[in-house]
């Protein structure tokens, strides 16, 4: 068994604590331990330092986070999702450079995000959504992200403005999520700049929902594979750009903010929404023999012709 370098059980409920025997596994470099109600982790699988991908994702681990898993330097996967942990995000996870992929959604960490994730640039996906994390997303950390995908902070209690640097540094990023905080300003205009070269980026999923974002609907949304755009529950004033048009599969929601205007007729008549949400606006009348059956279907069934 000490040769062996991958060990994967999903969902496989042995409960309790981490067998401390996990220790005599020198050679594992894979440890996909999930869904399987283990209630802690044993000090003897920080003793493992070879591994590079870790998930203990859908457990029911608790208490503060041992920052000696930040001494398995070799780490390019580290997800312990949807579990109880407790405590401040330990500021040695600075210490795993080698990560792409970090993932610590759906446990109960509080506390600032921190600003030792600067120095991880490998990251390509970072997850700390549905946790109670607070204060301000910080600004310094983003110029570090030049390999960055994908971006969860949503869900928790975070405050102050939306950092431009993300639409700076960020250049390769398809998936923002940052709902259901306490955000506050405007959408930074450097969002509309993500290129790579001289090809606009493609941004996929772009979801600021329930936060106290104000100042003009984004006039700069013309991403091609735009796929889910959700910017409802704010405070957004202006109009929607008659440059807006609905792509494959769009799913389009700005309902309760204050936008006034037309609806562009390249939206309303779309063949290919998924999802439209408008109401909850100043919006000029719109003549539902003008708008697109399929516009026209999901329109009435959020109510907003009533």
């Amino acid at each position: 068994m000490t040769r062996l370098n991958k060990l994967v059980v999903i969902e496989w409920g042995i409960g309790g604590p981490l067998p401390k025997e996990m220790g005599s596994l020198v050679s594992l470099q894979t440890l996909v331990l999930e869904g399987m109600d283990i209630t802690s982790i044993c000090p003897e699988l920080y003793t493992l330092v070879n591994l590079t991908h870790l998930s203990l994702h859908n457990n029911k681990i608790e208490g503060v986070l041992d920052p000696r898993v930040c001494e398995l330097k070799k780490l390019k996967i580290l997800n312990l999702s949807e579990n109880k942990l407790i405590g401040t995000i330990p500021a040695a996870i600075g210490d795993l450079n080698k990560l792409t992929s970090l993932n610590l959604s759906r446990n109960l960490f509080s506390g600032p995000i921190p600003l030792s994730l600067e120095t991880v640039p490998l990251l390509q996906l970072l997850d700390l959504s549905w946790n109670h994390l607070e204060g301000e997303i910080p600004a310094s950390i983003w110029k570090s992200f030049t390999q960055l995908e994908r971006l969860y902070l949503s869900s928790n209690y975070l405050s102050g403005t939306i950092p431009k640097e993300i639409g700076i540094y960020c250049n390769r990023l398809n998936t923002i999520r940052l709902a259901r905080n306490n955000l506050e300003g405007e959408i930074p205009v450097e969002f509309g700049k993500f290129i790579i070269g001289n090809a606009p980026r493609y941004i996929e999923f772009f979801d600021l929902s329930c936060n106290r974002l104000v100042g003009e609907f984004p006039q700069w949304v013309m991403w091609a594979n735009l796929y889910e755009f959700n910017v409802a529950n704010n405070k957004l004033t202006g109009t929607i750009p008659d440059n807006f048009y609905a792509l494959t599969s769009l799913w389009f929601n700005v309902e309760n903010n204050e936008l006034t205007g037309e609806v562009p007729p390249t939206l309303l008549n779309a063949d290919t929404l998924r999802g439209l949400k408008l109401r909850g606006n100043k919006f000029d009348e719109v003549i539902q023999s003008r708008v697109h059956e399929k516009a026209l279907e999901l329109l009435k069934a959020d109510g907003f012709f009533e």
